[in-house]
């Protein structure tokens, strides 16, 4: 009798302990879009991107202005991706800015899944798209993708890229960036 009241408990403790790690996994995959494997696109407002932007000061910052419908766009994004899960732990942030029409929302995020691209994606929440992207770059043409790389000051490193880019020029600049020293940094002695 012993016997099945401990073979019990035992299963009890089991199932217990099953739930909290489920529920402790479950808490930190609410905490890393990536580890759930789900998109982390938010839908903003230029005034609104301009303060996430902001809210990166003090890392390096690939952004990336991008959309469904380019061709060249589409065939850099890789690039992207392999730069984002390269640096992510490194003060390097990498930014995907859509400019599809809120209702292209369900192609961007299946483009995402596809491309397991966990980093943060902002599109635009009207269509006012010019309006968006000169949240960023006020004197923004219509070249896509344009790819802006900002050091730890939030700083422009170099020129925007306009057109399809390789990773090692993504990867250039960026390391260029790191290079920065910050403006608040105590002088050496």
């Amino acid at each position: 009798m012993k016997t099945r009241k401990l073979a019990g408990w035992a299963v009890i403790l089991a199932i217990g302990a099953t739930l909290a790690a489920s529920w402790a996994t479950a808490q930190d995959a609410e905490k890393k879009p990536e580890a759930e494997g789900k998109p982390n696109i938010k839908s903003v407002s230029p005034d609104e991107l301009k303060r996430e932007l902001a809210s990166y000061k003090g890392k390096v910052v690939l952004l990336n202005v991008w959309a469904t419908w380019c061709a060249d766009c589409i065939t850099e994004f890789p690039h992207l991706v392999k730069l984002y899960n390269t640096y992510k732990d490194k003060d390097v942030v990498v930014l995907a800015i859509s400019a599809d029409f809120p209702e292209a929302a369900p192609a961007v995020r299946d483009f995402i899944q596809d491309q397991k691209a966990w980093m943060p994606v902002y599109m635009p929440k009207t269509e006012e798209i010019l309006e968006f992207v000169a949240a960023i770059d006020p004197e923004f043409g219509t070249g896509l993708p344009a790819t802006y790389v900002y050091d730890k000051n939030g700083d422009l490193v170099g020129e925007r890229f306009v057109g399809g880019q390789s990773y090692e020029t993504f990867e250039n600049a960026i390391k260029k960036a790191l290079q920065v020293k910050p403006k608040d940094a105590a002088p050496a002695k």
